[in-house]
C-alpha cells in the first residue's frame, strides 16, 4: 500500500529544532513546525530551516511517516503581504509600509537639503540661547510640510470612514 502524500498550503507558526540524521553522505538538521492549518509534521534541512515563522508554505506530506518537504510556490499562488522586519523595534510593519517609509524619508531629505530649505538657516537658538539643530523658519516649515501631508493622507488616500 502506498502513503498518501499530497500538496497542501498554510502558515508557520513555529519551528522546533529535533535533531539531526545522516544518510552516510550528508547530516540534515530535523526540524518539527507547527501549522496555521493544525498539521505538526517533520521537515529536513541542510543547515537552517530556509522559511520563519509567519511564512506560508507549500508541501507535500507523507501522512503516514508525518514527514513534510518544502515546495516551490505555484506560480498562480495568491501574493502575501509578509511583515518586513523593523531594525530597530522587531517586527509588525508589511511591505507596502516599508515602500511608503522608505519613499516619505527620500523625499524629506530632499526638503531638508534642498537650497530653498537651507537658505532660511538664520537664527538657530531658542529664546534660552540654546543651540536648535533647525532655525525657527525651518521647524514652521517642516510643520506646514507635516501638516500638508497629513492632509493628503487623511482626505486623498486613504477611504473616508
Amino acid at each position: 500500500m502506498m502513503a498518501s502524500i499530497n500538496m497542501k498550503n498554510s502558515t508557520i507558526k513555529s519551528i522546533t529544532p529535533n535533531g539531526s540524521w545522516s544518510n552516510g553522505n550528508q547530516t540534515f538538521n530535523k526540524y518539527t513546525v507547527e501549522l496555521a492549518n493544525g498539521d505538526i509534521p517533520n521537515f529536513s534541512a541542510i543547515g537552517d530551516f530556509k522559511r520563519s515563522v509567519g511564512d506560508t508554505i507549500y508541501y507535500t506530506l507523507d501522512e503516514k511517516k508525518n514527514y513534510a518537504k518544502l515546495q516551490q510556490t505555484p506560480q498562480d499562488a495568491p501574493v502575501q503581504n509578509t511583515p518586513v522586519q523593523k531594525a530597530s523595534v522587531g517586527g509588525g510593519m508589511t511591505q507596502q509600509e516599508s515602500i511608503s517609509r522608505s519613499v516619505a524619508w527620500n523625499n524629506v531629505s530632499q526638503f531638508i537639503f534642498s537650497e530653498d530649505f537651507q537658505k532660511y538657516d538664520d537664527d538657530n537658538t531658542d529664546n534660552n540661547g540654546k543651540q536648535l539643530i533647525f532655525s525657527v523658519r525651518q521647524q514652521k516649515m517642516i510643520n506646514q510640510a507635516a501638516s500638508a501631508a497629513n492632509i493628503i493622507y487623511k482626505e486623498l488616500l486613504t477611504k473616508p470612514n
